[in-house]
């Protein structure tokens, strides 16, 4: 038996993961099930059980404590290799279970009958079973019963599977609609702070512009202060390119973007180009601290908007206090990175940070905030493998984003 359960496995485990998605409807169903059936049998032991590489597990049980047991003892396991439904009249009495542990101690069973539950690949899944603690034997009716229930099971394992995945495939849809839709939203936040760092340069260009057609119109030319205003402007171009660069990264679609090799400055230089007037113009001072700087395999954007979504939160929740700072910090701990965002206010309220991560939860006024940017950026980090969570041990409220890649000092790169 266990040669050839052991020879099933694979196909068995991988059919189990593909289709045991269950919600807490579907286990009231299996439960309705197994109540209904061992009234039927007039027994106090019913279940639905899976049958691992190692273990049977219950899904649904009624009369039994434990939640499963090694593949070697259970019943079940021999169920799944027979076509029919499996019967111990009499285990006690039985050669291949009289000394079976269920058998001499508990649930003590001496009456066995189970019927396998079978994928639509043919493949035997687990079992529906009853267990009583006297000997007696099974009417046909009782076995029709077996056999039909297992089919519906099997149908609606099927079924629900499928339902539940095309469900998933359509949250995962409107989850990267959801995060386009909050991107544009803290571009919106952050228009005029954008419009300001484009028009100094501009600026800039209108100014040397002028300077060099004013060397120009004298007839002894400087052309060394002349080269100096070209250069000037070429310099200032050069900034608004990365600017404009960097506005067409953050605003086109990135939810399938592979991830990359980048260092950790440039993020923050990029999140930092859509912040600071916001953070001048409410006079909030910004210290950074990078122990190191270190390369990291990411969404580049995604990780940008996470800080965009922290940065701007920051500046919301402090620009009316008396004291008014954000420090932003990078530390690696045991290969994970590590990126603290700190500011001057005192903590948020347990209340209110029991549900910040919610979707569509926001302290903020009506139109100042759609709720999303929280739930969204934890999305992001968590499909980074990491997780993003509040602080509630610092005195200020404070963000840490911890991100299990593989990070390496830059210069190992240049080695």
């Amino acid at each position: 038996m266990e040669t050839q359960l052991k020879k099933n496995s694979q196909d068995r485990v991988a059919e189990i993961n593909r289709l045991f998605l269950f919600t807490d409807e579907d286990k009231y169903f299996f439960n309705q099930i197994v109540d209904q059936t061992a009234k039927i049998f007039n027994v106090p032991i019913s279940m639905i059980s899976i049958l691992g590489a190692d273990e049977q597990r219950f899904i649904s049980k009624k009369g039994i404590s434990a939640d499963g047991t090694p593949l070697s003892i259970a019943f079940c396991a021999h169920t799944i290799l027979n076509k029919d439904v499996f019967i111990v009249n009499d285990a006690q009495n039985h050669s291949l279970f009289k000394n079976n542990p269920l058998v001499t101690g508990d649930p003590h069973v001496r009456f066995y009958a189970g019927v396998s539950i079978i994928s639509k690949k043919n493949v035997p899944l687990g079992a529906l079973c009853v267990i009583d603690h006297v000997a007696r034997n099974i009417s046909p009716h009782e076995i029709h019963f077996l056999e039909t229930t297992s089919q519906l099971l099997s149908n609606v394992i099927e079924n629900r599977a499928r339902d539940i995945k095309r469900k998933r495939r359509l949250l995962n849809i409107y989850r990267k609609r959801m995060v386009e839709a909050s991107k544009m939203a803290s571009l919106g936040e952050m228009a005029s702070g954008i419009a300001h760092e484009v028009n100094n340069p501009l600026s800039i260009i209108s100014a040397k512009v002028y300077q060099t057609k004013t060397i120009l119109k004298n007839s002894d030319i400087n052309i060394n202060k002349a080269n100096e205003c070209l250069s000037a402007v070429d310099d200032t171009v050069f900034r608004i390119a990365n600017i404009v660069k960097g506005l067409k990264r953050f605003a086109r679609k990135s939810t399938q973007d592979p991830h990359s090799l980048v260092t950790i400055s440039q993020i923050v230089d990029e999140t930092l180009a859509f912040c600071k007037h916001r953070l001048l113009t409410k006079s909030i001072r910004l210290d950074i601290q990078i122990d190191e700087e270190y390369l990291i395999t990411c969404n580049p954007t995604g990780i940008s908007q996470v800080l965009i979504n922290l940065m701007n939160n920051a500046i919301d929740a402090i620009k009316g206090l008396d004291e008014k700072w954000i420090e932003l910090k990078i530390t690696k701990v045991n290969g994970r990175l590590i990126i603290s965002l700190r500011d001057s206010g005192k903590g948020i309220p347990q209340a209110i940070v029991e549900k910040i991560m919610n979707p569509f939860f926001t302290t903020k006024p009506i139109g100042h905030g759609t709720g999303l940017g929280l739930s969204i950026s934890k999305g992001i980090i968590e499909d980074h493998g990491g997780r993003l969570f509040y602080n509630q041990g610092s005195p200020h409220t404070e963000f840490i984003i911890e991100l299990p890649e593989t990070v390496f000092p830059a210069t190992l790169m240049t080695a």
